[in-house]
């Protein structure tokens, strides 16, 4: 009876959305349903109808036929594997769909902010470029306006020299003429026109100076070399600071542009030390070394400050460096407390030939 009613159970229709009717879809979970379900009647009505004898012979051929084994395997399937199974299935069912949606939007969100960073780095390169071009413009036009001022200065120096000077050279020569002329007994006359020679020759002097610091002619006459010689030896007589000066650089091989640049590197260097370093020596030395053109000016006085280097109003050391640049070089400056200052500027030379003749120092 009981037997009937589970086979009834077994081969009866399921909904096709319950559980049942999913295992009945399958031919192996069907023959297993079938199958738990006979043999699980069969042992009800022997149990019930016959607790002694029959129950002990099922369950001795349920023993030795394995059967048992089977049908309490089948049990554990049916109602407790398969269900957690159906439930491992759903939740990750839903972990996947969970996993989907969210790659999908992180995804998303990825390719707005990538073509987001791109329209940032496409105007950041446009900026950058802009910027670049604004830099070399800059440059041209000091470059430009470095070369105007030179030839101004230069023009200015020679009209100095032509005008004013040989308006105080033909005024130093009508003095002579007339002190030559003035009566012996002429005392006071006689100092006047002595003063006022020696202020001629003053005025002279001065005026020479001014042309040497505005253009020294010995720098388009002679070249880098002689201009160099003479700006340490004037720089020795007005400080009373030895400078030693070492050459090895052939002149012809210097385009005037570069020769100014050097030169008044070189300037501005002995001018620092005449204002801040309270040096007693100076060396300086002009070479080639590996294709560049290199100018050091080392000084033993008390050392710039770190800060001092890169200081805004440091206008001396920034005009080293703007000309260096510009030349398409570097300028290093190195203080070291109590142990002076070191300038380095290197500026590109293509000429590979080099005098082996070696300045003297002056001092």
């Amino acid at each position: 009876m009981i037997g009937k009613l589970f086979r009834q159970q077994a081969g009866a229709p399921t909904a096709a959305g319950s559980p049942t009717g999913r295992l009945s879809s399958s031919p192996l979970r069907h023959f297993l349903l079938v199958t738990i379900a006979v043999l699980g009647g069969q042992v009800l009505e022997l149990l019930l109808f016959d607790p002694f004898v029959h129950g002990r012979v099922l369950r001795e051929e349920l023993i030795e036929s394995g059967l048992l084994i089977a049908l309490i395997l089948g049990s554990v399937y049916l109602f407790l594997v398969r269900p957690l199974l159906h439930q491992v299935r759903e939740r990750e069912q839903a972990e996947l769909e969970q996993f989907q949606h969210f790659q999908a939007d992180l995804e998303q969100r990825i390719a707005v902010r990538t073509a987001q960073l791109e329209a940032e780095v496409r105007v950041r390169q446009a900026a950058e470029a802009k910027l670049v071009a604004a830099n070399s413009h800059l440059r041209e036009l000091a470059a430009h306006m470095e070369g105007v001022r030179e030839q101004e200065r230069k023009e200015i120096a020679r009209e100095i020299h032509d005008e004013l000077g040989q308006s105080l050279t033909v005024l130093k020569f009508d003095a002579a003429w007339l002190s030559q002329r003035l009566p012996e007994d002429g005392g006071r006359l006689r100092q006047r026109m002595a003063d006022m020679t020696e202020t001629v020759h003053s005025t002279i002097r001065v005026v020479q100076r001014l042309v040497a610091e505005l253009r020294p002619r010995l720098l388009d006459d002679l070249g880098l070399v002689a201009a160099l010689e003479w700006q340490a030896d004037e720089f020795t007589r007005r400080t009373g600071i030895p400078c030693q000066l070492r050459i090895r650089v052939e002149p012809r091989s210097l385009d005037p542009a570069t020769a100014t640049s050097i030169f008044r590197i070189f300037q501005e260097a002995l001018t620092n030390i005449i204002r801040h370093a309270s040096a007693s020596a100076v060396r300086s030395s002009l070479v080639v070394r590996g294709g560049h053109l290199e100018l050091v000016v080392r000084d033993n006085g008390r050392g710039i400050p770190l800060e001092r280097v890169n200081a805004p109003d440091a206008y001396g050391l920034l005009g080293i460096r703007e000309r260096a640049q510009l030349r398409g070089g570097e300028a290093v400056i190195i203080g070291a407390a109590g142990k002076g200052t070191t300038v380095r500027v290197r500026i590109p030379h293509h000429e590979t030939e080099e005098s082996d003749a070696q300045r003297a120092h002056c001092g």
